[in-house]
């Protein structure tokens, strides 16, 4: 059985490969599209007839919307991240070779 410890090494996977976080947002962004615009054309008369299920699945969409929003800004920060540190590495290379350069 999964434990809570295996979920969370899934996950810290996921979000740390770029390619998988952005497999799961798109996965994310499908299923929220897929809840929001199914509520609002398929079952209308069961939603209308059940405040309870109104409820819930309006709280499946705000949850999934809220998860997606998320993920979304996970991935900036960790690009931006990602940029900042390539940024250093060119700064240092480029500063190594200019010494290197005058001292020639």
């Amino acid at each position: 059985m999964i434990n809570l410890h295996t979920i969370l090494l899934i996950s810290r996977a996921l979000l740390q490969e770029k390619d998988a976080r952005r497999k799961v947002m798109f996965y994310a962004c499908i299923v929220t599209m897929v809840l929001v615009f199914g509520g609002v054309f398929l079952p209308v008369g069961a939603l209308q007839k059940s405040p309870i299920l109104f409820i819930c699945y309006i709280g499946v969409c705000f949850a999934s919307t809220i998860f997606m929003l998320l993920l979304a800004l996970y991935d900036l920060l960790a690009i931006r991240e990602q940029h900042r540190q390539e940024m250093k590495e060119l700064r240092k290379r480029i500063q190594k070779a200019v010494s290197d350069e005058s001292k020639a």
